[in-house]
């Protein structure tokens, strides 16, 4: 495997733990400034018991997660160069034992519709046409919890249609990033960008 060791873990118990992702263009990593602006924001809705990371790539959004003390992290990665990256950054910060789904993410879905998540965070590939599909399939599903939020990694240039199952909490830019936070209740405001202190638990 072709690796390039280009992150970090930035904050909590595997603070400064230097993770891998695979050379090419199949995966491509959130970079330490998108993740800690996302974390950032998401510490304002309190702190986040479980984490779903889909399209998990080098698994660096949920290793995050779990190093700032979520509880459940699952990772969902069907890339078998991705995966070995995973697996190797999962050993690096002493979290082997995750539950790591190497199976496409409706797949993925589908396997994990008894469970909730107080955080999904989705990163496909930018220029798959997949969000759409991700809004309506994740929309139907049991799998954020009543103020869960659900993190759309994105082109910056994108407008996303959320349609009337979402709510808009925010969308933030990061160049030519964007991420676009939501939930599926009445926590979030339609259109706005209003922030509210909860805690996140994908508890009902």
């Amino acid at each position: 495997m072709g690796v390039v060791m280009c992150m970090r873990v930035i904050a909590g118990k595997a603070k400064g733990r230097k993770l891998v992702a695979p050379r090419g263009f199949s995966v491509r990593p959130t970079s330490d400034k998108v993740k800690g602006a996302v974390f950032n924001v998401l510490a304002q809705y309190g702190p986040i018991d479980s984490f779903l990371d889909l399209f998990a790539g080098s698994g660096a959004m949920g290793i995050e997660a779990w190093s700032r003390g979520a509880t459940k992290v699952v990772f969902v990665e069907k890339d078998r160069i991705a995966q070995r990256a995973l697996r190797t950054n999962l050993e690096t910060v002493g979290l082997s034992d995750a539950t790591v789904l190497p199976v496409d993410w409706q797949v993925a879905l589908r396997r994990l519709d008894n469970q909730s998540f107080a955080v999904i965070y989705a990163d496909p590939p930018f220029y798959a046409g997949l969000y759409p599909l991700i809004l309506t399939e994740i929309g139907k599903s049991r799998l954020l919890g009543a103020r869960g939020i659900l993190c759309l990694e994105h082109p910056q240039r994108l407008e996303l249609d959320i349609g009337d199952e979402w709510e808009l909490l925010k969308t933030k830019s990061y160049g030519d990033t964007a991420v676009t936070y939501l939930t599926p209740g009445a926590f979030g405001t339609k259109g706005g960008d209003e922030d509210e202190q909860s805690g996140l638990s994908g508890e009902f």
